[in-house]
């Protein structure tokens, strides 16, 4: 059996009598998920993140129901460490509760927490539950998405699209990203206004927009920049590659369009 302790802020690791002080403190935030309300929990010791990727994976642990409180072996190296063990202060074990992909789990309490979406669970018996999460927020790249003022009809197509946008910005050159934008725009117009269409062509689609709106503007912003992305279009008309500036640009667009239709928060 494996064991997650804390002692005096301090985390300490291992199994049946021995356990020993982890070294640099690791990352342990408590994690709930919706079939388990009381909170929290489960307690999650984070072991890799990756803010490009929206990747967090680590192993999950519940709390000891034995009563379990001393270690005869106790190792706080590279500090003095008590010679007849000691207690700790609590006390958690590896989680036997099944993990699915796509369930969401909630890390951190006291009102500051974030949603998570299970994309894997590998357990090793007794010893080890590890987790992979993917975030469901958009860290920084969108502002935070209102899924349920999405239309149920569109939702599913909307999000894909918005997931494409954050993917590219963090890691591809401008073009992808501008790329990934006007198909986001287009997902977006077509599920807020209803729209009938034969192709989805951004250019058509900015021609039924209110003349003048600020919506048809964003739009327009974004099929320009798709054209002044294309090699061909810029030996055509004359004008400079795209930049990380024009690629921004597009992201900016798509987070007004969400936040005019109401499917985001204030950014």
């Amino acid at each position: 059996m494996q064991y997650l302790a804390e002692k005096a802020g301090m985390w300490f690791e291992g199994s049946f009598e021995w356990i020993r002080l982890i070294s640099p403190t690791p990352t342990v935030l408590p994690m709930k998920t919706c079939e388990h309300k009381i909170f929290p929990y489960f307690m999650f010791r984070e072991d890799y993140f990756n803010s490009v990727t929206r990747i967090r994976r680590g192993t999950v642990y519940r709390p000891d129901e034995t009563g379990k409180k001393h270690f005869s072996q106790f190792s706080m190296f590279p500090y003095p460490s008590p010679s007849n063990g000691a207690e700790v202060d609590r006390l958690y074990t590896v989680a036997l509760e099944r993990f699915f992909s796509g369930q969401e789990v909630i890390l951190g309490d006291q009102g500051s927490e974030s949603h998570w979406l299970v994309v894997l669970s590998e357990r090793n018996g007794l010893y080890d539950h590890f987790l992979t999460l993917r975030s469901k927020s958009f860290l920084g790249v969108l502002p935070e998405v209102r899924e349920e003022n999405i239309p149920e009809e569109c939702r599913n197509s909307v999000l894909s699209a918005l997931e494409a946008v954050v993917r590219s910005a963090t890691i591809e050159s401008p073009q992808p990203v501008i790329d990934a934008c006007r198909i986001a725009a287009i997902e977006l117009v077509l599920g807020k206004e209803r729209l009938e269409v034969r192709q989805k062509e951004l250019g058509k689609i900015v021609s039924k927009l209110k003349q003048g709106s600020c919506n048809q503007s964003a739009c327009n912003i974004l099929n320009r920049l798709h054209s002044r992305a294309k090699p061909s279009g810029q030996a055509n008309n004359g004008t400079r590659p795209v930049t990380q500036r024009d690629a921004d640009l597009a992201v900016s667009a798509i987070a007004f369009l969400l936040q005019e239709y109401g499917w985001a928060e204030p950014y």
